[in-house]
């Protein structure tokens, strides 16, 4: 005897449908969900490998044509490893479709809002993997054999810490002008310029932001970009003048000529969210320092910019600190060694660590006192050591003003200059009454100045 086939059941109702949709939707969700999370440990787990290349980070905003013009010369250009890393400021011009379409090709981070030049190189320089990094307009077109003729550069002494090109489109010590009417033309007269130039450089006084290249080591050293400054030209002025501090030298390579058209022609200014970009001479003089100078928003308690109306003694000692790099010690290594100590930090996480004797350590307990905001890069420098309870992190050193106007932060038996109000604003520092009498302060050792801390406004 036959049984009779059973009926299947199928959606056929809506319902039906619904539901057997709304349940691949959630198994698609979950899936998405796992694979993130895979690749967030697997990211994590290589966060420290580096590969042996050259990271390119284009900071962009609106320029679709001109991006997707700079990524086909690159490539084309380019024979030496190197990842692309591309930082949208906020684009409406359709970008985001091209950069989704070359995904694989091109790593790239999409701002819902401009973040400014430094913002945008902020972002690029978290996610660069390469031993050596490269902050690039999309309005530079590389020659041929760009990225060799400026890694050559910078590996010709280990003191060189920043390195850029010559092209017509850039000013001061890096502009030159080559004669040519069309594109192979002006690669033609790139190559015999580059000939004729060959393995030459200058040590120069200030390095535009539009193609800069660095070692990893010097990021490290440097930290990232201060977007507290509110344009281009001012963070690279000041990004110059800390790498100074940390005892390196710029250099132009003059065999590495690129084409570049490198301002908004309608109205001169940088087109990566920045109000303008003058980029000003860097030397360690009052006069230039002080053009530098700025107030922001964000900071309205400080009166005095960040570079203007330095401390003499601070002058003073800049010469000595540009020709002696600081050891990888303790509390040594980096902008920390500008940094005052017994005060409390804070990075990006909940902890508050309290830095004395070159270590950071957790506060445990309460904490109502002032915290300054650094960067993770700035805060990994001091190594962590044992908890401290908030009760036992007692605020020390003293603020003590010199006959000359000049202002000393009083820490373990020296002198340490505070190169202007900004940084006293920026520590929080107390100036109090003076314990110690003029004789007594001259007669202290001189430590090393505290400059303010570098400002971000997001995470990667």
């Amino acid at each position: 005897m036959r049984r009779s086939k059973k009926q299947g059941r199928r959606p056929g109702r809506r319902a039906g449908l619904r539901n057997l949709a709304a349940k691949r939707a959630g198994r698609y969700k979950e899936g998405v969900q796992q694979g993130y999370e895979y690749g967030l440990k697997a990211g994590l787990a290589s966060y420290d490998e580096l590969f042996d290349g050259t990271s390119i980070i284009l900071p962009i905003c609106n320029e679709r044509t001109a991006v997707l013009e700079c990524m086909e010369a690159i490539a084309e250009m380019t024979d030496l490893p190197y990842e692309m890393i591309v930082v949208d400021n906020g684009s409406q011009d359709g970008i985001a479709h091209d950069l989704k379409r070359l995904e694989g090709q091109v790593r790239y981070r999409l701002l819902n809002e401009n973040a400014g030049f430094g913002g945008a190189v902020n972002r690029g320089l978290m996610m660069a993997k390469g031993t050596t990094i490269l902050i690039m307009s999309c309005r530079m077109r590389p020659t041929e054999q760009w990225l060799e003729h400026l890694l050559a550069c910078l590996k010709q002494d280990e003191s060189i810490g920043l390195v850029g090109p010559v092209s017509g489109g850039l000013a001061g010590e890096q502009q030159v002008l080559l004669d040519y009417a069309d594109p192979e033309q002006m690669h033609e007269a790139a190559r015999m310029h580059n000939e004729a130039e060959s393995g030459r450089m200058d040590i120069v006084s200030a390095l535009s932001e539009h193609c800069l290249l660095m070692r990893k080591e010097t990021l490290s050293r440097v930290g990232y970009f201060d977007e507290g400054l509110p344009d281009a030209g001012m963070q690279m002025a000041d990004y110059c003048l800390r790498v100074k501090l940390q005892g390196y030298s710029l250099a132009c390579a003059k065999d590495a000529y690129m084409e570049g058209k490198t301002m908004d022609a309608a109205n001169g200014a940088d087109a990566v969210g920045s109000e303008g970009s003058a980029v000003a001479a860097i030397q360690l003089d009052p006069a230039v320092l002080s053009n530098l100078s700025v107030e922001t928003a964000a900071q309205p308690v400080i009166g005095k910019g960040k570079w203007d109306d330095p401390n003499e003694a601070f002058l003073a000692s800049t010469a000595a600190l540009s020709s002696h790099p600081p050891s990888r010690a303790k509390g040594t290594y980096g902008e920390c060694r500008f940094y005052p100590e017994k005060v409390a930090v804070q990075g990006l996480g909940g902890t508050i660590y309290w830095i004395e004797e070159g270590i950071r350590r957790p506060i445990e307990g309460e904490w109502r006192k002032p915290v300054v905001r650094l960067s993770q890069l700035d805060l990994w420098r001091w190594p962590i050591g044992r908890p401290i309870q908030s009760d036992a992190a007692i605020r020390g050193g003293s603020v003590q003003h010199a006959s000359d106007g000049s202002l000393y932060y009083i820490e373990n038996g020296s002198r340490r200059p505070i190169i202007n109000a900004y940084a006293l604003a920026a520590w929080c520092l107390q100036e109090g009454e003076p314990d110690l009498t003029e004789q007594e302060l001259a007669q202290m050792r001189i430590g090393d100045p505290i400059i303010a801390p570098v400002q971000l406004r997001q995470s990667l």
